[in-house]
């Protein structure tokens, strides 16, 4: 898949996010493709849409959702955080 299409998202709220060469977890396809948790991409484009100060992703593995987020939110400060041990530092 990296071959052909490198690692940025190819559509939905995450579109155009340059994504890891791995994911730490879930499948790394899907979030390529955006059809990863699929089912929340109205919830995250209704966040997308109000203008908060700051957003907390608790469970964020390696920040998938929380990088979308915060491309599509840049005046937002965004913090995510993991407990996975691969998880060098907070986003």
């Amino acid at each position: 898949m990296i071959q052909n299409n490198g690692t940025r998202v190819l559509s939905g709220p995450s579109q155009g996010l340059e994504y890891l060469s791995q994911s730490l977890e879930g499948c790394y396809v899907p979030k390529i493709l955006e059809c990863y948790e699929q089912p929340l991409h109205k919830t995250f484009e209704a966040v997308i849409s109000i203008s908060y100060d700051v957003i907390l992703n608790i469970g964020s593995a390696e920040g998938y959702c929380a990088a979308g987020l915060a491309k599509r939110m840049p005046k937002t400060l965004i913090k995510a955080f993991d407990l996975n041990k691969s998880v060098k530092e907070p986003i």
